[in-house]
Formats: structure tokens, sequence, C-alpha cells
């Protein structure tokens, strides 16, 4: 809208100023030229012509300068709305999980510890999948998290117990040995992000076409140290329903996450 705006005002600001322009320049020379076979009155015509031309050739382009100070506050104020209201959601969002993760640290009690640990995997799987800005303004969950649990095996696997969003839950557990198993355990022993923007482009070989009800993920491993935890998941249906604002976030949960689970 405002870059619409913009650019009608340069069209309206570069024709009126032309225009301006050319009566100031043509009452010039019909002055010059026939000056001296002109009657009074027409002397003053021109004049008059001449200096309301190069008046309105001044008071254009400021007013258009004005209306594009207006404009390019407009922009900014709305700009700094945008960034003070996403920092009061990852306020909301990682404040509580902040204050869960230092009660398990500082908790003696086994059990208790244990029972807290179990609360932060759903809570922050439930944050995830209700992410503010893959799901906002939406009725129906697009998005749906998922934790993997890592078992050293044999097989090694990744099985998700926890998990929050669109009706139908995760397929079965990664295990060592199959394609989908190795990939996803892969991203798990080198510590690596992913963020698929399309797996059906991107040809991706523990994805599915068939069976699959998405089309962009993101998978982040949860380790503290040389402890390994699991796998974190975020996915939706369409391209574009993720972004890098939400492999960013992804990120800290699993960090907030893997600080807690290695609480002893």
């Amino acid at each position: 809208m405002v870059q619409t705006w913009g650019l009608r005002l340069r069209r309206h600001w570069w024709t009126r100023s032309a225009v301006a322009a050319i009566f100031t320049v043509v009452a010039y020379i019909a002055q010059v030229e026939l000056g001296q076979s002109l009657p009074t009155w027409a002397h003053i015509a021109l004049l008059t012509a001449g200096s309301l031309s190069a008046l309105l050739g001044f008071l254009f382009p400021l007013r258009f300068a004005q209306r594009q100070s207006v404009l390019r506050q407009r922009a900014e104020d709305v700009a700094e709305q945008a960034v003070r209201t996403y920092k009061l959601q990852v306020h909301d969002v990682f404040i509580p999980l902040s204050g869960l993760v230092s009660s398990i640290i500082s908790d003696n009690n086994s059990q208790s510890c244990v029972a807290s640990q179990e609360r932060l995997k759903q809570s922050v799987v439930d944050l995830a999948a209700g992410n503010i800005l893959a799901a906002e303004n939406t009725l129906t969950p697009r998005t749906r998290a998922c934790f993997f649990e890592y078992s050293n095996g044999p097989p090694k696997s990744l099985t998700s117990k926890t998990w929050k969003g669109r009706n139908r839950g995760p397929r079965g557990p990664y295990v060592e040995g199959t394609a989908r198993g190795n990939a996803m355990l892969a991203l798990l022993e080198g510590n690596q992000t992913k963020f698929v923007l399309d797996a059906e482009k991107e040809k991706i070989e523990e994805w599915s076409p068939t069976t699959a009800e998405y089309r962009t993920f993101i998978a982040v491993p949860v380790v503290a140290g040389l402890d390994k935890f699991g796998v974190l998941t975020l996915d939706a249906p369409e391209p574009g329903d993720l972004r890098e604002d939400d492999e960013l976030q992804m990120r800290l949960f699993a960090q907030l996450l893997a600080t807690g689970l290695a609480a002893p």
C-alpha cells in the first residue's frame, strides 16, 4: 500500500512540475518575443502566469517531499510495531520454558526431576506446534511438532512419544539400517539442523510423497555435549508454511530441551 502511494505521488509530482515548468518557459519566451507588441494587460497576464508557474514548480516538489516523509514515517511505525510484537511473543514463549529448565537443574529429587523433564518435553512440543510465526492467525493447526527420543539400541532408533499439532501423529520410528533411519540418525550424530523448504522438489530420501502429510519440515538435534537425547521436528503441509525464523526458534527450543534433559 505504501509503495503504491509512493508511485502515485512520484507520477503526480513529475507531471505537475513539468506542466508548471512549461508554463514558466512559455511565459518567458512570450515576453521576450512579443513584449514590444503586447498591450499592458497582456504583459500583466504573462507576468502573473509566469510567477504562478514558478511558484507551483516550487510547491509541487515540496508537497511531494512532505507526503513522502509522512509515508516513510508510517512505514517505520509499522516496522517498529512488528518488532515490538515479535519481542513480546518471544518473551511469552521462552521465559516459562527457561523457568522450568531452571527448576529441573536445581531439583535434587530424582523422581520429581524426571517428572519435570517429561513436562518439559511436552511443553516444548506444544509451543513449537503453536509456533507464533508458522501458525499465526490460523484456526486449524497447520504445523505438527514431534520429539523423537534417541535409543542407543542395537539397533539405534528415534521414536516419537511426544507430539502436538495436526490430527494424525508421526509415522513409526526411525530405525538404523533403513534409509529414513540412517538419514535422521546422521543428523543427530553430526549435530546438524535440517530445514527443507519443499521435500518433493528436493527429493529427500527419508521423505515419502505417498505417505507423508507434509512437504516442508525442520529437524533439530537435541544434544548437550556428548549426550544425545533425540531430534525435535516441526513440519507443515505446504512449502512456505515454515520460514527461517521458525528454524531459529526450533534451535532455541532444542537448546532449552537439551539443557533440561542433561540435568542429573
